[in-house]
């Protein structure tokens, strides 16, 4: 026959405890205080964690080619004592092949309370407690908070089978009703998909996951493939797992609670990790029954709480998924760094705009008041920063009425800025007092100053009575997080003062149409206003048609292009002449203009 060769998966913290009796032995040899005089040999032999590999992995034990189980032996074995296997199961196994020598088993994971009987294995020893004290812990657990209506899950190995006798006889004396009982196999998932099945038939909450890492990582693959959610106790075995934690949606199976008996003594503080686990200030409720064996009527629902949610007929709730616009979220990146680019760009056209205040473009862009206007769009941006992030009273009053107040305050000195201009052209030879009156006594920078002060008074009013507050929309599975509208009328009047403005300007620059070119503020004007009227317009169809959790990003774009269209409509035009066109931005060039116009007016 051709050799076999067999594949078996490498067990990493197998290969950690043998490196440590390596270095254990090692540390013993070289101490002149640790058993002076003696050195200690080893000998390493691998099964490969397959009980049917164990025979060859004891050949240290025959006496020629065959191992002699008899009471006389010709021979001694070649070795004092054993250390391991692991498991329970490998160790019930062999440990009969040493009885009858006497020799010596030592294990650090053989757990089992079969190996506790000294008639069966007299030459046993183990460094760590037998499972019973495991089981009575999870036992007081399980009483402790009430649950006399559990389930109780093991591996097929003798290290499961062993706690789950236990188990039965100190569940009984707690009066906890072991509602459910299974054993399963490793990568079976039909037999997992039947066996969690029959826990939710049973209305089970809290699971005993009694068995080896291997066993439990299958499992909870086909818990979480099945969105299954239960309360679980794990087993020394499992519960302290490094390479289960990193399992993909681990968290959605529920909550963990893990026993671990490395240090015996009083469990502290176990009511509050419970707490703290289930994200709740009071003990978990007790999911149990009056009696053993009889439950609650299913058709009796006990309604979820507010942050919760349930599916039709399902007898569990599940915490609802909080959601509201993250600063980590990619529309929130996109939107702070457009935000912060337009804001850039108010500042540099600022900056060319002073430079070359003396310039007739500047000038006639309104020399001082387009400076203002430059200033109040940059603050009209940044309300975008305060719809990012979880809703507060602060951001929710400050967000909409930060825009309204400096957009109103951008929109009265363009509104003005079209008046001028239409009145240096026809209102000043047709009516000349009027028009030197108006100049005399700054009449734009009181229409300016009117048209905000009233904003801010209306923004006051608005916050003061009934301002915007953060509020909770439960749809479905989700607490959306928002800002509420507050008293509607003084809203709908300040978008109304805003629309007002909006169309004076759009009249006032229609009006100077005819207007010399430099002068001509129409084709700019309607550009501004139709992006803000498209913004605000497209912001109230969505709002009625969208989920609420997308309203705070919409808001967010109506702002930004209401401002970057003023700034690209409005500005642009001039930027780009006082920087590519420097011979349109000279006195001589404005006065051929108003020359022709005043010819063609004749």
């Amino acid at each position: 026959h051709q050799p076999q060769t067999l594949r078996f998966q490498f067990t990493s913290a197998s290969y950690k405890r043998m490196q440590v009796m390596r270095f254990t032995v090692e540390e013993i040899n070289n101490s002149t205080e640790l058993l002076p005089g003696v050195n200690l040999g080893y000998e390493i032999f691998d099964y490969c964690s397959d009980i049917g590999s164990l025979l060859s992995a004891v050949d240290f034990l025959a006496c020629g080619n065959s191992i002699h189980t008899g009471a006389k032996r010709a021979c001694r074995p070649k070795v004092i004592s054993v250390t391991g296997p692991f498991g329970s199961t490998e160790t019930i196994t062999v440990s009969q092949l040493f009885l009858f020598n006497h020799l010596p088993i030592v294990t650090h994971g053989a757990t089992s309370v079969q190996l506790s009987n000294r008639e069966r294995f007299p030459s046993f020893f183990r460094t760590s407690p037998s499972d019973k004290f495991q089981v009575q812990a999870i036992v007081q657990i399980l009483k402790e908070f009430k649950w006399n209506w559990v389930a109780f899950i093991g591996g097929d190995t003798d290290y499961s089978r062993d706690a789950l006798r236990v188990f039965e006889s100190e569940a009984r004396l707690a009066n906890v009703c072991l509602a459910y009982q299974g054993i399963i196999s490793v990568k079976d998932d039909l037999q997992h998909e039947n066996v969690l099945k029959v826990i939710n038939e049973k209305n089970i909450g809290v699971v005993v996951l009694f068995a080896h890492i291997e066993h439990v990582t299958s499992f909870l693959r086909v818990a979480i493939k099945k969105k299954v959610r239960k309360f679980w106790i794990g087993s020394e075995a499992w519960s302290l797992s490094t390479e289960l934690v990193k399992e993909n949606n681990i968290d959605s199976i529920g909550t963990v609670l893990g026993v671990n008996l490395q240090q015996m003594g009083p469990l502290n503080g176990l009511s509050e990790f419970i707490r703290k686990s289930l994200n709740s200030t009071q003990s978990p409720p007790p999911d149990s029954s009056e009696t053993c064996g009889q439950r609650s009527d299913p058709n009796n629902c006990i309604p979820c709480k507010d942050y919760e949610w349930s599916s039709n007929r399902s007898t569990s709730c599940q915490n609802r998924t909080v959601v509201f616009l993250r600063y980590d979220q990619p529309v929130s990146i996109v939107l702070s760094l457009a935000t912060i680019f337009t804001i850039l760009l108010c500042g540099c056209t600022l900056v060319l705009f002073a430079c070359h205040y003396d310039t007739p473009v500047v000038k006639s862009a309104g020399g001082k008041m387009s400076l203002l206007i430059l200033c109040f769009l940059g603050l009209s941006s940044i309300s975008i920063f305060f719809f990012i992030g979880q809703p507060s009273p602060t951001s929710c009053n400050l967000g909409i009425t930060t825009f309204l107040v400096f957009y109103t305050a951008t929109m009265s000195c363009l509104t003005v800025r079209a008046f001028q201009i239409v009145s240096v052209f026809k209102m000043a030879t047709r009516l000349p007092r009027a028009y030197e009156f108006w100049v005399k006594h700054g009449g734009q920078w009181v229409i300016v100053s009117i048209c905000t002060i009233t904003q801010v008074f209306l923004s006051i009013l608005w916050m003061s009575i009934s301002g915007p507050q953060p509020f909770q929309m439960k749809p479905n599975r989700e607490i959306v997080l928002l800002c509420t509208v507050g008293n509607y009328y003084f809203l709908y009047a300040m978008f109304t003062l805003v629309g007002l403005l909006s169309v004076l300007c759009f009249s006032f620059s229609y009006m100077g149409t005819d207007l010399p070119k430099n002068y001509n503020e129409g084709k700019a004007v309607t550009f501004c206003l139709l992006i803000f009227f498209i913004s605000w317009t497209l912001f109230l169809t969505l709002f009625y048609v969208l989920e609420p959790k997308y309203i705070s990003t919409i808001i967010q774009f109506s702002i930004f292009f209401s401002v970057f269209g003023v700034l690209l409509g409005y500005f642009g035009p001039k930027c780009y002449i006082i920087i590519f066109k420097p011979e349109r931005n000279t006195a001589a060039y404005f006065q051929a203009a108003i020359h022709t116009y005043t010819q063609q007016t004749r």
